[in-house]
């Protein structure tokens, strides 16, 4: 079995390393087997990593934990992490409570580890989560990069369902604004825009608004939307 092991975890083909990784959930704990369980670790694939992630549920070795840790930042084995973390169960909290304080790991990483401490239900995690958690104001305001996924879902939506479409997130310029009624929106937010520009630049975008209308003849907003 550790042949076939050192074989697949060599092979440049996925589906041996992730035959790989499931098999190190399957064997006895040697130096070797965890040798190959931490490059599996790092792998490039997402799938041969949440394979190894399950087998690292398995031995729960304390020095897997930053590399597992890593893995909530990713968004295609953040779960996974996540269920191997409560696997291993209280007896980690402190290497928890580290990442939890480090300013420098990935935000993605901080925000994740606050569920895995409740779900041990210890004192010692209860500790960490009022030690180390405050009420911080954050302001995340929206930009137009954020525009294409209101533009996809109003789009979709336009004409299948009754009701009123409110479009909110990226609407910043007139020519945003623009996309988003001729997409079918019936309003549109602009609270991140007015946060940014200041309440006078309401006029600035009905401005922009009307003057393309204007250019192509358009008599009024509802003749546009969804047109």
């Amino acid at each position: 079995m550790g042949k076939r092991l050192a074989e697949d975890a060599g092979s440049a083909l996925e589906v041996d390393r992730i035959d790989a990784a499931k098999l190190i959930g399957l064997m006895v704990r040697s130096p070797e087997t965890l040798r190959f369980l931490e490059r599996f670790l790092q792998d490039p694939s997402p799938e041969v990593v949440t394979y190894a992630l399950r087998s690292a549920a398995v031995h729960r070795r304390a020095e897997h934990v930053p590399l597992i840790l890593r893995q909530l930042g990713n968004p295609l084995t953040a779960l996974e992490a996540q269920g191997t973390l409560t696997d291993y169960g209280p007896g980690i909290e402190d290497q928890l409570k580290s990442a939890l304080g480090d300013e420098s790991e990935a935000l993605e990483v901080r925000r994740a580890i606050p569920g895995v401490l409740a779900r041990f239900g210890t004192q010692r995690s209860a500790d960490i989560l009022l030690d180390e958690l405050e009420v911080a104001p954050h302001l995340f305001l929206s930009s137009s990069d954020e525009l294409r996924l209101a533009l996809r879902w109003i789009a979709i939506l336009r004409g299948r369902v009754r009701t009123s479409l409110a479009a909110t997130g990226g609407a910043h310029t007139p020519e945003d604004a623009l996309k988003l009624l001729l997409a079918g929106a019936d309003c549109i937010m602009i609270a991140s825009s007015l946060l940014r520009q200041g309440p006078t630049h309401v006029a600035t975008l009905v401005s922009g608004i009307e003057k393309w209308m204007t250019e192509r003849e358009y008599s009024s907003v509802e003749q546009m939307k969804g047109s």
